[in-house]
């Protein structure tokens, strides 16, 4: 992660050497050479808006005391012919600032805001077709009294990009530029400060037992870095020859045009909104502003497409109009690091390009976006490709030339779809000769690709910079709209992260402990026994919690009832994955009819069983009447409290019939459990799952939620416990339920039906038995009062468990004055688990009035 630190740009007051002052001519760099290309002929231009009204006589008069010391702003590129052929050369000239710097005359009176924008995007754009003057320094700067809705005023500096690369232009526009808090300062920039906590656990792992785990880490660590390289490696060469993008609706053609007007426009958000998410995420900004582009992307060609098959007249039922595959991939520019510490300012173009391939695609969770493009570029810093691509760019200059190497390099950027760049500013106002600056939006133009992204940080705010070809894509407001919305919708999706990071990963041990299988030689064969043990690991908290992008506005409660069950059930057939913990969290923004929002909690049944989970769950729960207190559960007395008023001859009657009965029970229900396992089988009613042929079906769970008030009253009246009365409510139930399938089928009921209910007590069950029962039943308490999760009153608890031989599944839970059925069926063989709900809701009303009934006769 990168640590933020300040650190102040250390440039001279002139750059230029010594011998450079001695020398008037100096020859270009190959890189310089090659961007003079036709093939390859690229500008830059930057866009800064001031907090003033512009003063030129001001601004030519830094220019001559900081700018023109430079130089390769001071010199002219001159072509000349000598024994090798030509070669270019900078030739240092006397420089006239006014010949620069270009005051135009803007009639601003009937100009409002929003017109006034539209002029500067015009204005930048025209100039893109006006080439630079190579009779003097490739550079000017235009003053602009245009007052638009970001600045007061806007100055536009375009150079060529032979001068340097955006480092080294970005360190010298810097170094003419002040704290506006100290004009005496120079800016500082935040200091990159990788992390180094691998690092120091191999260093301090490198003593003792450790140095050996070091070595292997050391060595595992080159070992991928040599075999991502050659990948990158060879990649970037297919991508030279043959390797091609995707022909999307951003992807340019620049084959019979090498000059085109080029549209350039920018949009300002909050830093600190990217700050958040980086933090929340544990990424870096560089990670965040990948995964939103991605993002913004995917839903700006999911609306492209969508018109272009509204266009052509095709079907649009289809919710997704993308193609399922999509190549689109970016040059991502990898800059020298100018700010090394102790290190000079080494100027010039050390440039090295990375591809980068972005995940197009419509995501439920739009944290997704996050992470995949992370996967990515973690693999791309373990990689030397920008330094290989460096490398032989300049060898291929030595050994073909410039022309063929700018084909080269041409047609290899042709073949991917757009640009990618990201400079760090400022962390404080800066001033531009007195002029405050309110932000700074630089971009590069001239390479074959429609579409160009540079983003650059300036105090609290991040510009995003787009140049793209208008034939291409003519909505650039709108690519900008999508990708502030994309940022949007990730901040939302990852504010809950941070409170669940707080809460619920720091009280278990369970929770940070994933499974992992070792083979163990047993003594007494020559077989191997897989083991599985509990290993900790580093819990990242957003990889456990799924926040899906759900469309509510034409989903009512009873189509969010079934979306929700649909939901809940698609989760049985998606295991979880066992190189993490074993849990997750969906977070659904779904008001449904008896609840505002639905979190899901999904667990592993090896983490524990129904009591622990539930004893974990309520731990990270509060009452809502007083936050700093854990849930109460009602006490469960034993039965038999009142015993000590019989006398002792009584009791030890009682105690050896108990014991008797014990053994007797045991002894029974140990041999029915062995034929059960054997050959003792269920009767095929309609309600038994065959599970011998598939061991994973899709589950379907649905709840239904009952007064507690209406189980206590007949409890109370019958004299049971809240267990016995649900037992005999879920008998009547399924015979009601049976009895009409069986209705339904034209068959009479059976008289003798053997239906059997695996209690959920035991933790080791073997399959077979379980297969010869028909169900499994459990049943647990809850929290008396209301209570609340991390701040969320909780509705309704409606726990349950798949994965068992079982087409049904009952389980209750108590809450309050409630009690939740949760139902989970095979939707094969109980189609209509909401009736069987029904027939259980309907079973409790008809005993709770025959109670009732009773109590009144008596």
């Amino acid at each position: 992660m990168i640590e933020h630190q300040a650190m102040e740009i250390k440039i001279p007051e002139t750059t230029m050497r010594k011998d450079e002052e001695e020398e008037d001519e100096q020859p270009l760099s190959p890189a310089a050479r090659v961007f003079h290309a036709p093939e390859f002929n690229c500008y830059v231009i930057s866009v800064i808006g001031v907090k003033k009204k512009i003063e030129p006589d001001v601004i030519m008069e830094g220019l001559k005391q900081t700018l023109i010391r430079h130089p390769r702003f001071s010199s002219k590129m001159v072509s000349r012919r000598n024994e090798n052929g030509q070669t270019q050369i900078w030739v240092r000239t006397n420089v006239v600032v006014s010949d620069h710097v270009i005051v135009p005359d803007i009639q601003t009176q009937n100009i409002e805001n929003a017109n006034a924008d539209k002029f500067l995007e015009s204005y930048v754009s025209d100039l893109t077709l006006i080439p630079l003057d190579t009779s003097k320094p490739l550079w000017e700067l235009h003053l602009l009294d245009l007052k638009t809705s970001d600045a007061e005023n806007v100055a536009v500096l375009k150079f060529h990009h032979s001068l340097g690369d955006g480092m080294s232009l970005m360190a010298l526009v810097l170094a003419c530029m002040r704290k506006t808090s100290n004009p005496d300062e120079l800016p500082t920039l935040p200091n990159q400060n990788r992390s180094s906590s691998r690092s120091s656990r191999l260093k301090a792992g490198s003593r003792g037992d450790f140095r050996f785990l070091g070595l292997i880490m050391a060595l595992w660590s080159a070992i991928m870095l040599v075999l991502n390289t050659m990948c990158d490696a060879l990649e970037f060469i297919a991508t030279a020859m043959f390797l091609k993008d995707t022909e999307t609706p951003i992807k340019g053609d620049f084959r019979l045009s090498k000059h085109k007007r080029m549209s350039l426009v920018h949009r300002t958000v909050s830093l600190d909104d990217i700050k958040l998410i980086k933090n929340t995420m544990n990424m870096t900004v560089n990670d965040v502003v990948l995964g939103v582009t991605q993002a913004g992307l995917s839903q700006y060609l999911e609306t492209r497409y969508g018109e272009k098959k509204k266009k052509l007249g095709e079907d649009q039922r289809n919710s997704n109009h993308m193609p399922k595959i999509i190549r689109l991939r970016s040059a991502i520019l990898d800059l020298s690091d100018m700010m090394a510490k102790g290190s000079k300012c080494r100027w010039g173009n050390w440039i090295g390009y990375i591809v980068f391939p972005f995940s197009i695609g419509l995501r439920k969770d739009p944290l997704e976006h996050l992470r995949s493009a992370k996967r990515i570029i973690d693999r791309k810093k373990n990689s030397l490709e920008a330094a290989l691509t460096f490398i032989v760019g300049k060898l291929m200059i030595k050994s073909f030339g410039v022309k063929m190497t700018a084909n080269i390099i041409n047609r290899a950027l042709s073949n991917t779809t757009m640009s990618f760049s990201n400079l760090i500013g400022p962390i404080e106002e800066i001033s531009f000769f007195g002029h405050p600056i309110a932000y700074m939006a630089p971009s590069v133009y001239g390479h074959p690709h429609a579409l160009t992204m540079h983003f650059q940080s300036y105090m609290n705010k991040m510009t995003i910079s787009l140049t793209v070809d208008p034939t291409v894509i003519s909505d650039t407001h709108r690519l900008l709209d999508n990708w502030e919305e994309s940022l949007k919708n990730i901040k939302a999706a990852s504010t809950p992260i941070s409170e669940l990071r707080e809460g619920f990963i720091q009280i278990p041990k369970k929770k940070n402990i994933k499974i992992k299988n070792s083979d163990e030689s047993v003594e007494s064969g020559n077989n191997q026994r897989r083991e599985q043990k509990r290993v900790q690991t580093k819990v990242v908290a957003e990889d456990h919690v799924v926040i899906p992008k759900i469309d509510m506005h034409n989903i009512e409660n009873a189509n969010a009832d079934a979306f929700l069950d649909s939901y809940v059930s698609d989760l049985t057939t998606i295991p979880l994955d066992t190189s993490k913990p074993l849990w997750e969290v969906h977070l659904l923004d779904l008001r449904t009819s008896d609840a505002e929002k639905v979190a899901i909690l999904k667990i592993h049944h090896s983490v524990g069983d129904g009591m622990s989970l539930m004893s974990l769950v309520l731990a990270c729960t509060r009452k809502t009447s007083n936050p700093d207190e854990l849930p109460s559960l009602p006490n469960q007395k034993s039965s038999l409290s009142g015993s000590r008023s019989y006398s002792r001859l009584f009791w030890l009657v009682m105690a050896l019939w108990s014991v008797a009965m014990l053994v007797l029970n045991t002894v029974c229900d140990a041999l029915e459990f062995i034929a059960t396992a054997m050959f003792l089988k269920d009767t095929e009613t309609p309600i038994k799952g065959n599970f011998r042929l598939s061991t994973s079906k899709r589950m379907c769970c649905v709840h239904r939620t009952v007064s507690f008030d209406d189980l206590k009253l007949i409890k109370n009246a019958m004299q049971m416990t809240v267990n016995d009365v649900i037992l005999g409510v879920s008998q009547a139930g399924l015979s009601q339920y049976l009895k009409r399938r069986y209705g339904e089928q034209e068959e009479p009921m059976p008289k003798g039906i053997r239906l059997r209910a695996a209690l959920l007590r035991a933790a080791n069950i073997l399959k077979r038995a379980l297969s010869n029962t028909t169900m499994s039943f459990s049943n647990m308490v809850g929290p008396i009062e209301e209570i609340s999760f991390y701040g969320h009153p909780v509705t309704y608890m409606a726990p349950s468990v798949y994965g068992h031989p079982h087409a049904l599944t009952m389980h209750f839970q108590s809450y309050m004055n409630k009690m939740t059925v949760s139902l989970t069926v095979d939707p094969t063989v109980i189609s209509d688990p909401h009736r069987l709900c029904d027939d259980w809701e309907e079973s409790l009303r008809s005993i709770k009035a025959a109670v009732q009934e009773k109590s009144c006769t008596h």
